[in-house]
């Protein structure tokens, strides 16, 4: 029978492997890449792309576990990773299979994934070119075919994010991804402080939003909760990241020390630990004056009225 995307699912793991034959591709995998495989690559036949090779086997090396850039035309792109520019790293492997697949090409949820994916770049664990080629089985036909245009013109991961941020983000969708992630991203109640540090900085970085870091740590700051900003009122304002992190950790403990306040006072509310007070403190209220005893009936001192001798 002719061979469909709708088709692909009728068919058994060794049918779909002697697809993957018939047409040249790598035949090893779960059945799931299997039919990845088969169905990029008749929509790339029909679109007449030309990445289907090096998509095919990017796929491959992210489900074998192999992976050898000498296998493909041309030099590697290098970056100061530090690496061979032959092999793999599999630290590299493990953290690109725990990113989920990018399944639209909305703009937020494309920032959301190159994000993520920046700061593994970042490790440095790869070269440029070898990077690329294993996050491409995670890319959407439309994003793919982009990628897949940076690797035949040589493009390096900086070139590639610039001209990827061109296409998806233009003007106005940028301002306004600007405006709800950087500048009025307010900062949630509970909401972990490093981890919404990170987001902003992050965004930003992707965006290429322009401001200097202490005018983003005082966007940061601005947009902090109120029980937050009660916290860090007695703490000196930071002017960088690292002064952000180190107001975290100071807003972290603090935050521990009034949850372990609020726990004793639940637990037992007649507690020196729920008032504030060390459990083993004593406290003396000096002596108590005592006033002589006097007889309502003859007036005199030293005994009461109930024996008052005038009686």
């Amino acid at each position: 029978m002719d061979l469909s995307a709708t088709s692909l699912y009728l068919l058994r793991v060794d049918q779909l492997r002697i697809e993957c034959v018939k047409r040249g591709l790598v035949s090893s995998g779960s059945v799931r890449l299997l039919r990845r495989r088969l169905r990029e690559f008749l929509r790339n036949s029909e679109m007449g792309g030309d990445d289907v090779y090096e998509h095919e086997q990017a796929a491959a090396a992210v489900d074998a576990g192999s992976f050898n850039v000498s296998m493909h035309n041309g030099p590697a792109e290098n970056n100061n990773s530090g690496t061979n520019g032959s092999n793999y790293s599999p630290v590299l492997m493990g953290l690109v299979k725990q990113i989920p697949p990018l399944l639209s090409e909305k703009p937020e949820e494309i920032l959301k994934f190159f994000v993520r994916v920046q700061e593994m770049y970042k490790l440095g664990l790869a070269d440029d070119r070898t990077f690329i080629m294993l996050i491409l089985p995670l890319l959407p036909a439309g994003v793919l075919q982009f990628f897949g245009v940076c690797l035949q013109q040589g493009n390096t991961w900086a070139v590639c994010k610039a001209k990827l941020i061109d296409e998806y983000f233009p003007h106005f969708i940028r301002e306004r991804l600007v405006r709800e992630l950087i500048v009025f991203n307010l900062h949630q109640e509970g909401e972990p402080l490093r981890a919404y540090f990170d987001q902003v900085f992050q965004n930003a970085e992707f965006l290429r939003y322009e401001a200097t870091e202490e005018q983003l740590v005082q966007r940061v700051i601005m947009n902090l909760h109120p029980s937050t900003l009660n916290l860090v009122s007695l703490v000196n304002t930071p002017k960088s990241r690292r002064e952000l992190a180190v107001m975290a950790s100071l807003v972290e403990e603090q935050s521990a020390v009034l949850n372990e306040r609020q726990r004793a006072l639940r637990v037992n509310p007649n507690s020196d630990r729920a008032r504030g007070r060390p459990p083993d403190l004593v406290v003396k209220n000096g002596p108590v004056s005592r006033r002589p005893m006097k007889c309502w009936d003859c007036g005199r001192i030293g005994h009461v009225r109930g024996n008052c001798p005038g009686r």
